[in-house]
């Protein structure tokens, strides 16, 4: 049998781009976009019907992953990008053009930057240790009562450093568990393996999201007149990425593990469930010179 995993995602956005031409040396580019994408595509857990017999939570889970119809890994609501430059308005042609300090030490400079922020993404809980035959993604039970109580530790990243990153796990492991099994039959042998339900868990309906981020990227540039003429210049420039610099968060683990059958009630001690984890981004300065003819 042949099939085509097909997946139906909606997106919808308000973007506004606003422009500034260069007056009086300053020039600059807004752009901000507001946006909603919803879709079944991801962690699936079956793309046909599913009886309420074999549902944990005891509802029919009804056709080609409508079930799982939401936000999407890719959701990112507001994104905003601003780049410019600016032109300072000293030297030859301009305040203070007469002056000789004033064009040879701060005339000729100009600073341009960019700087980007994108919230979060929705967070996807997905499970192991189910054996759901022909499942897709596992996903765990959600504990009653739990919903409003998987956030813990503080804001993404409080109390920890890029050295420490798993001293503090931000989702809280028991407020999900292992669905449920069916029986085994009387006659099974010893090795046999229930055949747990499908999770309750929702896709991405737990409002939890993955950390924010912003950066900043900064230039400074300055020309130098070799000739009268202007035909030769020298140009330096400086360049520094991550200005204030930021962390930049990767995300947070989101594979809740199975407890561990011995100790049903204990976090597995290798479990990174809830764990922030750091990407590259570090403060960064880069000097060049050159020479136009």
């Amino acid at each position: 049998v042949e099939w085509d995993n097909i997946a139906n995602i909606s997106y919808n956005s308000l973007q506004i781009s606003l422009a500034q031409r260069e007056w009086k040396g300053l020039s600059y580019t807004l752009n901000y976009t507001y946006s909603k994408n919803i879709g079944d595509d991801g962690t699936i857990r079956s793309a046909f019907a599913v009886p309420a017999s074999v549902s944990s939570n005891g509802q029919a889970i009804r056709g080609n992953n409508r079930a799982d119809r939401d936000l999407t890994t890719t959701d990112t609501p507001q994104i905003l990008n601003l780049y410019g430059m600016d032109k300072l308005p000293f030297g030859k042609g301009h305040i203070g053009g007469d002056n000789f300090w004033v064009r040879n030490l701060i005339g000729g400079w100009a600073f341009s930057g960019i700087f980007s922020y994108n919230s979060g993404t929705p967070l996807l809980i997905t499970g192991s240790g189910c054996t759901t035959p022909s499942s897709g993604t596992c996903m765990p039970d959600l504990v009653p009562g739990m919903k409003n109580k998987i956030r813990q530790g503080g804001s993404w990243g409080k109390g920890i450093t890029g050295k420490n990153t798993a001293a503090v796990h931000y989702l809280n492991w028991s407020a999900f568990t292992l669905p449920n099994a069916f029986p085994l039959p009387p006659n099974a042998t010893s090795k046999a393996v229930a055949t747990t339900k499908i999770g309750d868990a929702p896709r991405s309906g737990l409002n939890l999201w993955s950390p924010s981020h912003y950066n900043i990227n900064a230039s400074v540039r300055r020309s130098f007149n070799i000739t009268r003429s202007d035909r030769v210049k020298f140009i330096f420039q400086a360049d520094c990425n991550n200005v204030t610099n930021k962390v930049t968060f990767g995300g947070i683990n989101t594979t809740w593990t199975a407890p561990d059958p011995a100790t049903p009630t204990t976090q597995p001690a290798s479990s990174a469930f809830g764990e922030v984890t750091t990407a590259p981004g570090n403060r960064d300065f880069q000097f060049s010179g050159r020479f136009n003819f």
